[in-house]
């Protein structure tokens, strides 16, 4: 392919758009500078949903279906999270120089440090409901923001329904750092949270429904629910008209982006949802670094730390400070933009003192 006087290969790829690199554009290897691929071995994580599992591995291929030459192999990721910190140090034992998987940002430590003799770098891929504040050296993070996204709906709830809010949560969603983020977000502007719930806990009696009546007595302009499936769908029709927000709600509002949403039911036979979008991002990403390997002769790390694309939810770019991405706006879990969510820089929010109170810390995966 002829590119024309002064055009990169790494910006014409850029200026043709996301889609066309994942559909059209032509074939690209990651090399290294003996122009041998880079060996990359996905582990497929197993979401508490896996059909989130399914969509996150099939965005993936999507964004990199265009690149035969890519020494690839696929592995399920283990369940438990000590073994998962083992296979991914076994990939890099093996040969393997990039990794990409999705676990809890509380492994990345542990992975970390198991890296460090191998050279071997982590592409950690997760929907973002646990806070990360910066990435050990060799592993890189992309995100659906959750935890900024619940921050952004407690300023929004404050700024359009009323100073007070309600948390109510399920269990096995209370242990992520999007409650706390919420929390802070409605302080950062102005409001208070009233009163906090949580259903399902073992041993107990508190079931979403009972919860709620106690809920109903409280003055809250406006509700923050985190649960997903039958219990999200019981909160919706008893909320008595209040409004409920939640990570990754399903709002049944704007669809994903036209392009990304067509090339992906092409491929797969049906619509995408935000994990879809998670792993067609990431991918997609990776195929950005790869372009600038060749074009401008970066190593592996140094093309990940600058990649960047223009994608379903507009300019994502990896922070080479952080190695974690910035995005424009968020999604809900169909994939969809959130035109009323604001996004905020985070610095002054991580440096709150209310993170060492926190009682997030789940490494289960996501049940969103």
């Amino acid at each position: 392919m002829a590119l024309a006087d002064g055009v990169t290969r790494r910006e014409f790829l850029h200026s043709a758009g996301l889609i066309a690199a994942a559909s059209a554009a032509p074939s690209l290897a990651w090399t290294v500078g003996s122009g041998k691929p880079l060996r990359t071995v996905i582990l497929k994580p197993g979401f508490a949903n896996l059909q989130h599992s399914k969509a996150w591995f099939d965005g993936l291929m999507l964004a990199l279906r265009r690149q035969p030459d890519i020494d690839l192999s696929v592995r399920e990721l283990p369940a438990s999270t000590a073994a998962q910190v083992g296979e991914i140090a076994a990939a890099a034992k093996a040969g393997a120089q990039l990794v990409v998987s999705a676990i809890s940002p509380r492994q990345i430590e542990a992975v970390a440090k198991n890296l460090a003799a191998s050279g071997c770098l982590f592409f950690n891929v997760e929907p973002g409901a646990q806070v990360l504040a910066s990435a050990p050296a060799r592993v890189y993070s992309h995100s659906l923001q959750l935890w900024q996204a619940a921050a952004a709906m407690g300023r929004q709830g404050v700024r359009e329904h009323g100073e007070r809010a309600a948390m109510l949560a399920s269990f096995r969603e209370s242990g992520y750092d999007t409650l706390t983020a919420f929390d802070q977000g409605v302080e950062a502007s102005g409001g208070r949270v009233v009163v906090q719930r949580i259903a399902g806990i073992p041993g107990g009696e508190h079931r979403m429904q009972r919860l709620l009546k106690g809920l109903h007595a409280e003055p809250a302009d406006f509700l923050f629910v985190a649960a997903h499936g039958d219990e999200l769908h019981a909160l919706q029709e008893a909320s008595a008209g209040r409004r409920i927000f939640g990570p990754l709600p399903n709002s049944g509002g704007a669809k994903p982006e036209a392009a990304f949403a067509r090339s992906y039911a092409r491929a797969y036979g049906h619509a995408p949802d935000a994990f879809a979008l998670l792993g067609f991002e990431a991918g997609a990403l990776l195929a950005d670094a790869s372009a600038r390997m060749q074009a401008d002769g970066l190593s592996p790390s140094a093309a990940l730390a600058a990649a960047r694309i223009d994608g379903p939810r507009g300019r994502v770019l990896m922070n080479p400070h952080t190695r974690q991405t910035t995005a424009p706006g968020f999604v809900d879990a169909r994939g969809g933009p959130l035109a009323g969510l604001i996004p905020f820089e985070d610095v002054n929010l991580l440096a709150h003192a209310r993170w060492t109170a926190a009682v997030s810390g789940w490494t289960t995966a996501y049940a969103v």
